[in-house]
């Protein structure tokens, strides 16, 4: 934690922002992670004998290239054979690099970030499985049912590998969240030294407030991939805009009224996010965010 004694304000604030850095490497590393686990329960569906498609993935159709959707039959089939390699080839070449960041997440390590190379294969692989199935959607409803793709795994390794990313994504998404509730600390204390600049003063506010508006929307079960505010965009000595905290407020009311109706579902015996939060500020720093679950 960021010392509140300490009289250098631009070592604090420099600290604060390697900081946050660190923590948004880390949620981009859990978004990869996320979405590459919903790319391979693509590739399950396409492995599977049945080959029978989920309304939920039948929307593909409509995202495949207008070239691809009124090609006839035959040219049809070659781009669904071709699509099918494809996942196959991407699925074996991001195998080391996904394995060696779950050995990371699991001894409870820093995951190293991914390259832009392996994050444009990530998106790849998830642009090529959703093509795969929505080719072979268009080829059903045309009658032309294909044999499942054989790929490299057994369907039951590719199952038991989907388990445990889902391990995986639950670990990072802790550390997502003791490393949020940890900046918002840091924030507070840096707001009680009375020789912040307004400006900063005026950021460093923004920035929290807008952790905290993630912090809950993690807290109330949100996916990780769509996080209310971008980490790489809260710098707190960055050049104040005139009209950000007018559109945090917009943007928490509009994640107020999301947030009613999922708890609306929870427990009444689950303690709320303030609850927690103020709970979680009182207490030691070295209590995390996670041990007060």
């Amino acid at each position: 934690m960021i010392s509140p004694a300490s009289n250098n304000i631009d070592n604090q604030c420099s600290q604060f922002n390697k900081k946050r850095e660190l923590l948004a490497s880390l949620i981009r590393v859990a978004q990869d992670m996320n979405g590459h686990t919903h790319s391979l329960q693509d590739i399950l569906l396409l492995a599977r004998p049945s080959q029978q498609y989920p309304k939920k993935v039948h929307h593909y159709t409509d995202q495949l290239d207008y070239q691809i959707q009124t090609l006839e039959e035959p040219q049809l089939l070659k781009r669904s054979n071709k699509y099918d390699t494809l996942t196959d080839l991407l699925l074996n070449s991001l195998l080391e690099f996904i394995d060696l960041t779950q050995q990371q997440v699991n001894a409870d390590e820093e995951p190293d970030a991914f390259s832009e190379e392996v994050e444009g294969q990530l998106n790849e692989f998830d642009a090529v499985t959703k093509t795969s199935i929505g080719i072979r959607i268009i080829l059903q409803n045309k009658g032309i049912f294909l044999p499942p793709v054989k790929f490299g795994f057994p369907q039951e390794w590719i199952s038991e590998h989907i388990e445990s990313l889902n391990e995986t994504n639950h670990n990072l998404r802790l550390k997502v969240k003791d490393r949020i509730a940890e900046l918002i600390y840091d924030a507070q204390q840096l707001l009680l030294n009375e020789s912040l600049p307004s400006s900063i003063r005026d950021n460093l506010s923004y920035v929290q407030d807008s952790m905290k508006v993630n912090l809950e929307y993690l807290f109330h079960g949100g996916n990780i991939s769509h996080l209310p505010y971008e980490f790489e965009s809260l710098d707190i000595t960055a050049i104040p805009e005139p009209t950000m905290h007018e559109h945090l407020a917009q943007k928490n009311a509009a994640l107020l009224a999301e947030k009613n109706k999922q708890q609306e579902k929870t427990s009444e015996t689950k303690p709320g996010f303030n609850d927690k939060l103020k709970r979680w500020l009182n207490t030691s720093w070295k209590k995390s965010w996670r041990d007060l679950d």
